[in-house]
């Protein structure tokens, strides 16, 4: 009987479908984990059962070591564990459970959940003292998702969502027409043939910190026809901008799209930043940018996870 090698690290979810499966339960806000226990060796496979215990000195050597970090150890409130696990006659394995009480287990951001598991005194054959234990290293949010917070601004973020005509005053218009169309929607036209405009926040000591917030993104609702249109960041001395080539994009229901970008990663920029923030548009007279929110999070996955409107 065995679970694997000696110390065996399992990882959830890449393990899926090899040794182990996991399923999520709604209802009852578990994860419920399902740890593959095969055997070999036996002509007649009858039927058995042995003991299913927590064994944590390993995870504990690891972590102390160095050898395993950014993990927490799973406390007995955070799940439950089967206490036995049975073996079918004439069948190559069994099953352990594990349940994991997602609302105790709440936020962990990007941590792994760990527990080591052993199974130990079979009621019928022998346990390979080498493939007797195993690590479970469990990505949480690779399974459940992270948990949405509300979109509100807070410190540190880049944080535009044009919800009335009054948000239109700090910025002003240079080749184009900034005007306000409904809570969070404005637009950016083109008012003459030299072909280029700009939509400026007039600050140029707009503060933000990109490393807290370093993924900034811009919902857009129409681009120019016959131009382009970018997000620029004006320090001063540099242009920094944001180019829609170089974004991800995510599709809204409506028919919008949101365009996101790691900046630091685009511009080199880094840290506190004390900049103006604009959106140019490029093109003939009446060429035209429609958007509605300029922000930035803290990571991408925020965006594409928790951001629909």
């Amino acid at each position: 009987m065995y679970i694997g090698g000696s110390d065996q690290l399992i990882n959830i979810p890449e393990a899926k479908g090899r040794n182990a499966t996991y399923e999520i339960d709604q209802l009852n806000q578990q994860v419920i984990v399902n740890l593959v226990v095969g055997r070999s060796g036996f002509q007649e496979k009858e039927g058995f059962t042995a003991e299913v215990v927590v064994s944590n000195d390993s995870v504990s050597n690891l972590i102390s070591s160095g050898k395993l970090d950014n993990v927490i150890l799973l406390n007995s409130s955070m799940y439950i564990l089967d206490e036995t696990v049975n073996v079918q006659p004439k069948t190559d394995g069994g099953v352990i459970q594990l349940k994991l009480n997602m609302k105790e287990i709440g936020d962990i951001g990007k941590k792994r959940l760990a527990l080591g598991i052993k199974i130990q005194n079979p009621s019928k054959y022998t346990v390979n003292p080498k493939f007797e234990q195993a690590i479970l290293l469990i990505d949480y949010r690779a399974i459940v998702g992270i948990a949405c917070q509300p979109d509100v601004d807070a410190e540190g973020r880049i944080f535009f969502d044009f919800q009335n005509e009054g948000s239109l005053e700090p910025w002003f218009g240079g080749g184009v027409d900034f005007k306000f169309i409904g809570p969070g929607k404005v637009q950016a036209v083109r008012n003459n043939n030299d072909g280029y405009g700009l939509a400026v926040l007039r600050d140029n000591a707009y503060t933000y910190n990109l490393g807290t917030h370093p993924v900034v993104a811009i919902r857009v609702y129409e681009t120019p026809t016959e131009g382009a249109w970018w997000v620029r960041f004006y320090d001063g001395t540099k242009d920094h901008d944001l180019q829609p080539a170089d974004a991800i994009v995510k599709p809204v229901s409506d028919g919008s799209k949101i365009y996101y970008w790691n900046m630091p990663q685009r511009t080199g920029l880094t840290g506190v930043q004390k900049t103006n923030v604009m959106t140019v548009v490029i093109g003939a007279r009446g060429q035209s940018l429609t958007f509605g929110w300029i922000k930035s999070y803290e990571e991408e996955v925020v965006v594409d996870q928790c951001i629909n409107n």
